[in-house]
């Protein structure tokens, strides 16, 4: 009989790669980029990306344990959201991009609007999501376990990323993006269905005390008064003021002063996030295991200042690969380390409280950053931005190095004398 490590490991490995797949044939940083960037958008409009994704995934989290109540039947209520609130708005956006005759402004409004939609709804969830995966594995393997899954992740992805780029490619005189979007939709309610043969060991269980919104407010409260959790806190801040720029590396490289490289090149080079997220995350998700996560968010945000480094020094297709590539290392990283951290600095008994109190601070940050990046770029010029982000991201491991302690490895008291 298959252990029930196995067959929840398989599954999620199968899930993972089918929903990265799906994500990379639409990939926000540079698919998402391309299309609004063909109906007119400057930077102020790209960097919305970067808000609504940062900002939409973290702080609809809060809704979790209002949406998602029952421990017990968790694993269906979420799955069937996903069908129901998630990926309908995939469909939306395949059909805005192809409605005929419509403006250049209301076109962008509309892809926007439906992509902020899905954006949020997967926020939504995504704490619920969090907090079930935590339950699934002990936590002397869940850092291997959740390199595994961002590598097999990363690798649909990467298939996804060349699939979308040899489609634009052959397409390039139509409109391939409502096909492109339409097709993520159905792998994406492929990735889904995969998560039913998880064998949840909470399936029998009878279900916890609900949590109320006093009860919500305490813990969250309980977490804030815990130095290191808001010493992590503030290093995600500072580290996402770095990774907000990646919508802007598209425009970037499709520009002129960077050599005027073709959508469909920038669309394969692309494949370098999730290529290079495949590596990162399943060394240090297992390098995490053994030494602490701690590791993997320095490293992560030494390599996000490379790759920042080499944004504003590289040109043409060479240049554009290799800065997808240090990206994706650099985001593997952060990926999986703050996963892990977020879930381990919990100073008390809700681990999905603790989650969303997280989750609604780097949010806030988050969503206004871009915004503010986005109009230095549009008022000063993008080599600003680039300079900008690079100097948080130098914070944000300066941060980390001094400030943030390993919760795997804590402190030890100073011994009386």
């Amino acid at each position: 009989m298959i252990s029930r490590t196995v067959r929840n490991s398989t599954a999620n490995v199968v899930g993972e790669a089918l929903w990265g797949f799906q994500s990379a044939l639409v990939t926000p940083a540079t698919v998402l980029v391309i299309l609004l960037n063909n109906h007119g958008a400057d930077e102020r409009t790209t960097s919305l990306i970067s808000a609504i994704e940062t900002g939409g995934l973290l702080l609809p989290q809060i809704l979790g344990p209002f949406l998602f109540r029952s421990r017990s039947r968790l694993k269906q209520h979420m799955l069937i959201y996903h069908f129901i609130a998630v990926i309908p708005f995939l469909f939306a956006i395949a059909a805005a991009a192809a409605w005929p005759g419509s403006s250049q402004s209301a076109t962008r409004i509309a892809i926007l609007g439906c992509f902020a939609a899905y954006i949020i709804a997967i926020g939504a969830v995504v704490a619920a999501w969090n907090a079930w995966f935590a339950h699934l594995f002990d936590v002397s393997i869940r850092g291997t376990v959740s390199g595994i899954i961002w590598c097999a992740m990363a690798a649909g992805g990467a298939l996804g990323g060349l699939v979308s780029g040899r489609i634009i490619h052959t397409w390039q005189d139509a409109n391939p993006y409502p096909w492109l979007y339409g097709l993520a939709g159905i792998i994406a309610a492929l990735s889904i269905a995969t998560y039913w043969v998880i064998d949840d060991p909470a399936a029998q269980e009878p279900d916890p005390p609900r949590l109320g919104a006093r009860e919500l407010l305490a813990r969250c409260r309980r977490s804030f008064a815990d130095g290191n959790f808001r010493a992590f806190i503030l290093a995600r801040i500072l580290g996402n003021a770095g990774f907000c720029v990646a919508p802007l590396i598209a425009l970037h490289f499709l520009s002129a002063e960077a050599g005027s490289v073709s959508q469909d090149a920038v669309v394969t080079c692309g494949v370098g996030l999730t290529i290079g997220a495949a590596v990162s995350s399943l060394i240090f998700g297992r390098l995490g295991d053994r030494l602490g996560h701690r590791v993997g968010l320095a490293s992560g945000f030494a390599l996000l200042l490379v790759a920042l480094s080499a944004l504003m020094l590289a040109d043409g297709l060479i240049g554009c690969a290799i800065v997808y590539a240090l990206m994706g290392l650099a985001t593997g990283c952060v990926a999986i380390a703050s996963q892990n951290l977020q879930i381990e600095t919990c100073p008390h008994d809700s681990r999905i409280s603790h989650l969303i109190a997280g989750s609604l601070v780097i949010g806030i940050g988050g969503a206004i950053v871009p915004i503010i990046v986005g109009s230095v770029a549009a008022g000063f010029g993008r080599p600003v931005a680039f300079a900008c982000c690079l100097a948080a991201s130098a914070v944000a491991l300066v941060w980390t190095l001094i400030a943030l302690r390993d919760p795997r490895h804590p402190a030890v008291p100073a011994s009386s004398t």
